[in-house]
């Protein structure tokens, strides 16, 4: 810059945008959280943001734990690891 009247014009708007860019965030950020604080307390009053436990029902788990899917794949992975199963052994 040849001219200093060129040089402090552009210290001065540099400084002005740096503080734009400041300021104008942290007034974003006050922004989003008074919304998202107004829009928890809707829900919450609503009822629609409260969680409820889902419980499943006891028949159904015992139906999953006697049906010995678990067991199955375990010893499944097992053989495999093993290299007793004939179908993969030629795989490997």
């Amino acid at each position: 810059m040849k001219r200093l009247e060129v040089a402090v014009k552009a210290l001065i708007r540099f400084a002005l945008e740096k503080a734009e860019v400041t300021y104008g965030l942290e007034s974003m950020m006050t922004l989003l959280r008074t919304v998202q604080s107004l829009t928890s307390n809707i829900m919450g009053t609503s009822g629609v943001g409260g969680g409820t436990l889902a419980i499943l029902p006891q028949d159904i788990a015992d139906a999953i734990t006697d049906a010995g899917f678990l067991r199955a794949c375990r010893s499944g992975r097992r053989r495999l690891s093993a290299g007793h199963s004939s179908q993969y052994s030629a795989l490997s």
